[in-house]
């Protein structure tokens, strides 16, 4: 009867529970539990009732509890307990074993760590039954008895397994719920964060329902929204309505989803409406409903157009642009940079950066690139780029870092310009303007140097003349007018190279100087020298001075000559040439017009490029000390340059050198050659002449040059003085013999005023140099006699007697 009467309780208290259990929400389950486990531990008189949870991640913790009165709770105690702490009991957990420990104490030698634990919490005796979900473990209920030991029976375990059963219930659905709850909130929030609207549309009732976010995307309020499908394309651009349905209809016919894009009108402006759709038949076969996704894609096809318009403007900029991760790892390139660089994008993308850097370039610029830019600043500069053939190009170079939405550097984007022409230019421009500069300085000091000359040549001249040639002394006067005759040629080379000799040119065929020099060229050079001079197929007619040219061919040969110690090949060729648009790049310069190119090839030693860069620098030689005065190069630069031509060099070490001089050609035919002046063979005279010079010792040479051979000679140190001397004199005077440049007034101003005076008075100038009056484009005006400094005593009288014989010519 007792027996009975206990079974009939525990159901009863089973029904209650379970009861409860059904009348709670999910929300409130947790109340239920705790309700329960005060039920079955007031029912059963225990100490306490429990229920854990069983996580692989977090361990085991107590989640609800309910203490008899006076009972300590451990609830706050039993958190994230490890399962390898409690490795006996987990055992027989995992097992789906009920665990009943009668006494404590009495635990077997294996639960030692729970004996120890189970009575540190003041456990004498405790009975737990597992609760499993899906066939794992996830928990476990349990009695603890705290005041004295007790004994459970089975119909204990029974009915803590029918509450366990309810709690796993109610656990599962509570977790089910949240689930639920947390996959609409994460669907909502991801419809959200992509701009995404759901919209399901029920054929047969014409019922469309939005989600959340389509309402917000369409801009309606769902308290006004109808619900039907003609309510749904109210939403949309009035123009769009018309496709749209056409899409409805053909997708209702051909029994599939559809895509469309359309505009629909929003408070806060019209947006672009991306939608794709399914639809699904019922079992008939018929359009049952369809389903489809909304989404904003106005900023997106806004920025897609803005990157387009982006990389549209970087593929098609002039400037190389390299875009780099910040490891230095190329994201990008343009084909601009595939121009420059001879790299194909597919070589070079996903590559680092350092396979591009060139073995000439200072490594320490690298380094301050990226110090620059990881400091978040733009570094600007010239870097070598290594092309695909292994050859250097010059880059003006910007490299920028670009940064993410926190500030962080991720990106590197390199602009890129190819400078290395515009900086050869820019290097030859300095070349031209440190010549310039010399030269100016040649030519100042070769005029100086011209008067000393004179005094030097003209008193030695007037010493041998007087002592003839027998004396000690005599021999070191013509030692003397040796070194004067030196001097007299290292300045004539000064000249030519400043670009400040007189030149006479005259209609020239190139090709008849190179036949004419061809014998003398072979002495100079030597026999152990093959030479081979190629004439042209026709005339290459340039306006120049023949002796000049001469020169030049001269100095360039014997240049190869002294390049060739041990032998070789010289060849010298004249070729036509007119540079076109699509010409070698190492004609780059020269204007569109037709040259004669004068190219002198020898196979010698050549030279390395600093030796190539000063080459026609004035008093530069590669030669031992004594053995060049460095101006043989110079003069062929000078005399080029005043001719109007201009003359590149190629070069390397071991490879010999290559002069290409490039001279402009005229169409006309060439002169006949001059005779030179039959030489007078009596210089004296009785006429008058004005000597007019500024620098006495000269002036006192000339005149007594001119008097010793029966010429009257009257002086003036300057062109306002010789007004005066004239003045003073009188008589007639047959011919002005004067200075070009001196203080107060120049002798061309004083030759044009007395040539006013008197019409057949003859002229003869001299000069260290010429100033511009006498000069068009380096050459002396038609009519203008010029002696050029230093000139000796027999070349002065020679040049009077022939001025004042020759009929009156004047510019």
């Amino acid at each position: 009867m007792e027996a009975s009467r206990d079974a009939t309780n525990r159901a009863q208290l089973v029904a209650r529970i379970a009861s409860r259990f059904m009348s709670l929400s999910p929300e409130q389950f947790d109340t239920g539990i705790e309700e329960a486990l005060r039920a079955v531990g007031e029912f059963s008189g225990v100490d306490r009732s429990y229920a854990f949870r069983v996580d692989a991640a977090t361990g085991i913790s107590n989640t609800h509890e309910w203490c008899a009165p006076g009972i300590e709770p451990e609830l706050h105690n039993l958190q994230g307990i490890p399962a390898d702490s409690h490795p006996w009991f987990m055992a027989q957990m995992r097992r789906g074993e009920v665990v009943h420990v009668p006494r404590v104490r009495d635990l077997p030698p294996a639960a030692a760590p729970e004996r120890v634990e189970w009575e540190r919490e003041g456990i004498r005796s405790l009975i737990c039954v597992p609760l499993e979900s899906a066939g794992e473990l996830v928990g476990f209920l349990g009695f603890d008895a705290v005041r004295r030991e007790h004994r459970w029976s089975e119909r204990d375990v029974e009915l803590l397994r029918s509450v366990g059963g309810m709690v796993v219930s109610a656990l599962d659905l509570k977790r089910s719920r949240r689930d639920l709850i947390e996959s609409r909130t994460h669907l909502d929030q991801a419809q959200e964060a992509a701009d995404i609207g759901l919209w399901t549309w029920d054929i047969a009732r014409d019922a469309v329902t939005l989600s959340e976010n389509a309402y917000r995307i369409y801009g309606i309020d769902p308290a006004t929204f109808e619900g039907t499908m003609e309510a749904n394309l109210r939403a949309f651009h009035p123009e769009d309505i018309p496709r749209a349905e056409q899409k409805i209809a053909r997708s209702l016919r051909n029994k599939r989803g559809y895509p469309i894009e359309f505009r629909v009108r929003r408070q806060d402006g019209e947006r672009l409406i991306h939608c794709e759709s399914q639809l699904s038949l019922d079992a008939e076969g018929h359009p049952e409903r369809i389903v489809g996704m909304i989404q904003d894609i106005t900023d997106r096809r806004a920025a897609e157009e803005e990157q387009l318009r982006l990389s549209t403007a970087i593929e098609q900029v002039a400037d190389a642009v390299m875009i780099m991760d910040d490891d230095g790892v190329i994201q990008f390139v343009n084909p601009a940079f595939e121009s420059a660089t001879g790299h194909h994008h597919a070589q070079v993308v996903g590559k680092d950066r350092r396979f591009l850097h060139h073995e000439r370039q200072d490594p320490d610029i690298y380094r301050a690139i990226a110090d620059t830019v990881h400091r978040g600043e733009v570094w600007s500069g010239r870097v070598l780029v290594r092309r695909r053939d292994g050859t250097a190009v010059l880059m003006d170079t910007t490299v920028s870092p670009v940064h993410d939405r926190n500030g962080a550097i991720v990106n590197h984007v390199a602009v890129q310009r190819d400078v290395t022409r515009e900086a050869e230019i820019e290097e030859q421009l300095r070349q031209v303007q440190k010549m310039e500069a010399v030269g100016m300085l040649a030519g100042g000091i070769a005029h100086d140097f011209n008067n000393l000359l004179i005094a030097i040549i003209g008193h030695s001249d007037l010493l041998l003349m007087r002592r003839g040639d027998d004396t000690e002394l005599c021999r070191h006067v013509h030692e003397i007018r040796k070194a004067g005759d030196r001097a007299k040629a290292l300045t004539t080379q000064l000249l030519a190279f400043s670009r400040k000799q007189v030149l006479r040119p005259r209609a020239l065929d190139l090709g008849i100087v190179l036949r004419d020099l061809g014998d003398l060229l072979q002495r100079v050079i030597g026999e152990d020298i093959e030479l081979a001079v190629e004439q042209p197929d026709t005339a290459t007619v340039i306006m120049a001075d023949p002796g000049q040219m001469e020169q030049v061919v001269m100095n360039l040969a014997t240049n190869a000559r002294d390049a060739m110690a041990a032998g070789g090949r010289l060849r010298i060729g004249i070729e036509p040439l007119i540079p076109t648009s699509d010409h070698d790049p190492r004609l780059d310069g020269l204007e569109t017009r037709p040259y004669a190119v004068l190219t002198v090839t020898d196979t010698g030693m050549g030279m390395d490029e600093p030796t190539l860069d000063r080459i026609f620098e004035p008093f530069f030689t590669t030669k031992a000390m004594g053995k060049g005065t460095g101006l043989g190069l110079a003069t062929v630069y000078g005399i080029v340059r005043q001719t109007g031509g201009t003359i590149r060099v190629e070069s390397a070490v071991g490879e010999g050198a290559s002069f290409r001089v490039f001279l402009p050609t005229i169409d006309a035919a060439p002169d006949e050659a001059r005779s030179p002046a039959t030489l007078h063979a009596a210089t004296e005279g009785d006429e008058v002449v004005l000597v007019v010079e500024d620098d006495t010792s000269v002036a006192a040479i000339v005149r007594s040059t001119l008097r010793s051979h029966g010429y009257k000679v009257i002086y003036a140190e300057n062109g306002r003085h010789a007004l005066e001397v004239v003045e003073t004199f009188g008589g007639p005077i047959d011919l002005l013999f004067t200075d070009v440049v001196m203080p107060e007034m120049g002798g061309v101003q004083l030759a044009a005023v007395m040539t006013a005076r008197n019409p057949d008075l003859r002229v003869l100038f001299s000069s260290g140099y010429t100033n511009s009056a006498l000069l068009e484009r380096g050459s002396l005006v038609e009519g203008v006699e010029l002696l050029q400094k230093p000139y000796s005593p027999a070349t002065l009288v020679q040049r009077v007697r022939e001025t004042l014989d020759a009929p009156v010519r004047r510019a």
